[in-house]
């Protein structure tokens, strides 16, 4: 009966943790997860404030995944997006051809090089990403 009851206790944590793990996964690269891919080059006197206004919109979305492609700035638009990436929570990538390569299918992909100042602060990507807001009190969100 002790034997039983060990191996049923065992099968039972084996259960629980692999459902955790499924569980964890799936948070993380699950079909409700949308990628964002952003291509900037040569904003360093904007790509700052862009990227605040950014992560001020979307709210740290669980279901976003952000992705900033460089496309071989000639200024320190790379290094002020390499410490952004410390404090907020996107990938950055310094291959501009990678984002004309890569395949964006169900991924949204925003090409905001060439914009700048009040342009690249209001982009067309910010009404886009407006409808993850839906729903919520803009007097609580401000």
């Amino acid at each position: 009966m002790k034997w039983f009851l060990l191996l049923a206790l065992i099968f039972l944590v084996g259960v629980y943790l692999s459902r955790r793990t499924v569980a964890g996964s799936s948070q993380h690269t699950g079909p409700g997860r949308i990628k964002l891919v952003i291509t900037v080059k040569d904003q360093e006197p904007w790509v700052e404030g862009f990227v605040r206004k950014l992560f001020y919109c979307i709210h740290n979305k669980s279901g976003l995944d952000v992705v900033i492609v460089d496309d071989f700035s000639y200024d320190r638009t790379p290094d002020i997006l390499k410490r952004l990436a410390r404090v907020y929570p996107f990938k950055f990538n310094t291959c501009g051809s990678c984002a004309q390569e890569t395949d964006f299918a169900g991924v949204l992909h925003f090409d905001v090089r060439g914009l700048s100042g009040k342009d690249l602060l209001d982009a067309p990507l910010f009404y886009r990403l407006s409808h993850l807001n839906e729903g919520k009190s803009q007097l609580l969100s401000k």
